[in-house]
């Protein structure tokens, strides 16, 4: 078994080598697998965390995207640190929690301490812009904006980045990741009425902001 200082190589190697030798357990084994059944026996056997590693590395790098804009090398650096804390920490996992809200949780909580430390994220609220280029056509409907343009989109597009990071959070989860309320409530921590309140606050802040645009133009 290969591993270094404890961990499973995959979750110690540079993401550039792992991508070619992090599938330990091939892929038709890990498949047919539920994430309990992975985790079960990569308590007994570590390589079989390869499954949970490859499962999911594509969507949580996908996520610290979204919610910190931070270069693509260190989303993988978060994203390694994270992998390695559910590694150090998988006898403790709770399994009446799904697997993918704990990993969430984790890479979550890792992303937002880089992003704070890294770009002083306590003192300046606004995300960049260019964390957000990707479509809002997500939120328009959500919204009821009528005759959806470029403008519209770039004016929510900037909403999104002047959010406070307890808003833009659940607007991510919920409608980018597609996380329903429970797993939100785990993913942060809190309780689902809050969820659905921030997300309320969040959509009402959203709403505002294309008004206000709309009236500047």
């Amino acid at each position: 078994m290969r591993q270094t200082a404890g961990l499973p190589y995959f979750a110690s190697c540079k993401r550039s080598i792992c991508l070619a030798n992090s599938m330990v357990v091939p892929e038709k084994i890990c498949a047919p697998l539920t994430d309990q059944q992975i985790i079960c026996k990569a308590r007994e056997e570590a390589d079989f965390f390869s499954c949970l590693f490859s499962r999911y590395e594509g969507a949580l790098l996908r996520y610290i995207h979204r919610l910190t804009a931070v270069e693509h090398a260190q989303a993988e650096d978060i994203l390694q640190e994270a992998f390695i804390q559910i590694w150090r920490n998988i006898n403790a996992y709770d399994e009446e929690m799904k697997f993918s809200s704990w990993a969430y949780r984790i890479v979550h909580n890792k992303a937002i301490s880089s992003w704070r430390k890294s770009r002083s994220f306590g003192k300046n609220k606004q995300l960049p812009l260019a964390a957000l280029q990707e479509s809002t056509a997500f939120l328009q409907e959500e919204l009821q904006v009528s005759a959806p343009n470029t403008e519209t989109e770039q004016a929510l597009q900037m909403a999104l980045a002047e959010l406070s990071e307890k808003y833009r959070s659940v607007i991510t989860l919920y409608y980018l990741e597609e996380k329903n309320y429970q797993e939100i409530s785990d993913i942060l921590r809190l309780p689902e009425g809050t969820v659905a309140t921030r997300l309320n606050r969040a959509r009402q802040k959203l709403r505002l902001a294309l008004q206000a645009s709309r009236h500047n133009t």
